[in-house]
């Protein structure tokens, strides 16, 4: 979790590939032991507005993450990152 330190907070979860990210989002929420009382947004950086990813009620701001496969996506976008030499280990959600 960005922006704490002390204590650090850290889970580990197994996802399977097949989750939208409407369903990474619920996984988040339980692993987390929060209430799912706020929208949600995925993105691949601050502010990124291509790889955009939101909760229902704002499709708007960008594509509907009940409609998107999580896996599918993150392994392209991953895949094509290593090819291009360049890391990208971080989800902001």
């Amino acid at each position: 979790m960005e922006g704490v330190e002390n204590p650090v907070v850290r889970r580990k979860v197994a996802v399977p590939t097949i989750l939208t990210f409407h369903e990474l989002h619920l996984m988040i929420q339980a692993a987390m032991g929060w209430e799912n009382q706020h929208y949600y947004l995925f993105m691949d950086k601050p502010y990124s507005q291509y790889f955009l990813f939101v909760s229902p009620g704002v499709e708007e701001l960008g594509a509907d993450a009940t409609k998107i496969p999580a896996g599918t996506i993150l392994y392209s976008y991953w895949t094509q990152s290593k090819s291009k030499g360049e890391e990208r280990d971080k989800l902001y959600y």
